[in-house]
């Protein structure tokens, strides 16, 4: 399902890079989801946050703390409510998250999940053979290495900006519900956002509606 969602035009706008240098020039497909949700309707469901690193050159080149390694990595863990019971506890020296690089009261469930794949055991300890470290916790803001993922899933089904957001907490069902506060546009395309000063308090659409802060167009 995953293969035939990513590679169709109807739910992906297959965006491409620029030509990569380090790549022998080659471009590569930039997976961007159409629908309400966006990319997390349509990605592997893999929860990954990132290297800390880039959090602090990220605020370095925008010039905003912000988005550094302390405000946005924090930013990051209210958005998520992790589950902390993965797999059983013989898998411990496999993978074993640090709670303080987690969120618990955000509205994005996540967990390295309850079931390990035949060969865990293995696979890491050949990754280690040939110098690659072992991870106990991917999302600690240092993943460089071998680790078990952690997935955006809660009760069996996939977990997107759209369930979670515009559905009434603990509904993960497909009936989005009416939010007086929001209008929602789809087959909508926005080409531009509009500024006053530095607010932005609007978009204009591909079609050349303007319309408010209030809107998600997909």
């Amino acid at each position: 399902m995953f293969i035939e969602n990513v590679s169709s035009q109807r739910l992906n706008y297959m965006y491409f890079t620029v030509p990569q240098k380090e790549l022998n020039n080659r471009t590569l497909v930039y997976h961007r989801g159409k629908g309400l949700g966006g990319s997390s309707a349509l990605n592997y469901m893999v929860w990954a946050k990132g290297y800390l690193g880039d959090f602090q050159s990220w605020a370095e080149i925008a010039g905003d703390p912000a988005y550094g390694a302390k405000e946005g990595w924090e930013r990051i863990k209210r958005l998520e409510n992790f589950d902390p019971n993965g797999p059983p506890e013989v898998f411990d020296e496999f993978v074993k998250p640090d709670l303080k690089n987690h969120g618990r009261k955000g509205v994005i469930h996540n967990s390295s999940g309850k079931k390990v794949v035949p060969g865990l055991k293995a696979f890491i300890e050949a990754c280690e053979g040939v110098g690659i470290a072992r991870v106990l916790d991917v999302n600690s803001g240092h993943p460089l290495g071998v680790g078990v993922a952690q997935h955006t899933v809660w009760k069996g089904a996939r977990c997107s900006a759209a369930t979670q957001l515009l559905n009434t907490p603990g509904d993960i069902g497909a009936g989005l519900k009416r939010r007086g506060n929001l209008e929602v546009k789809t087959e909508s395309k926005v080409v531009r956002i509009i500024f006053d000063g530095k607010t932005a308090v609007g978009v204009e659409l591909k079609s050349g509606e303007k319309c408010g802060s209030r809107l998600v167009a997909c």
